[in-house]
């Protein structure tokens, strides 16, 4: 399953006072499949509300997501919950390692 296979749309919106682009995948019936965001901020381009919908879950989505988040937005940066070990593990895999962090979240900088 490649996430070329579904249909992308984009949207400006507004996480709290900053401007974000929300970055959508649906199937052919319009089922939401995955999204997230990107943003930019003091630390450079981040990407947030990295999700794949249950049905889409365990298809080899979350890599290409990175690639496309990584290598075509340019995010450097993610958090990630630390109760979350699913996501914390494919981050670190992809590339991702914890620069910093607090009693709840991750803050993770991809290095590649």
């Amino acid at each position: 399953m490649l996430i070329s296979d579904f249909y992308l749309t984009t949207n400006k919106i507004m996480l709290r006072e900053t401007l974000a682009t929300q970055y959508r995948w649906t199937d052919e019936n319009g089922n939401k499949v995955a999204e997230f965001k990107i943003w930019d901020w003091w630390d450079g381009v981040n990407v947030s509300d990295f999700e794949i919908y249950e049905k889409y879950r365990g298809k080899r989505l979350s890599y290409q997501l990175l690639d496309y988040s990584v290598n075509k937005c340019g995010a450097r940066n993610i958090a990630v919950n630390k109760t979350n070990f699913i996501a914390k593990h494919i981050y670190e895999k992809y590339g991702f390692k914890i620069i910093e962090q607090d009693d709840n979240i991750n803050y993770m900088t991809y290095v590649g």
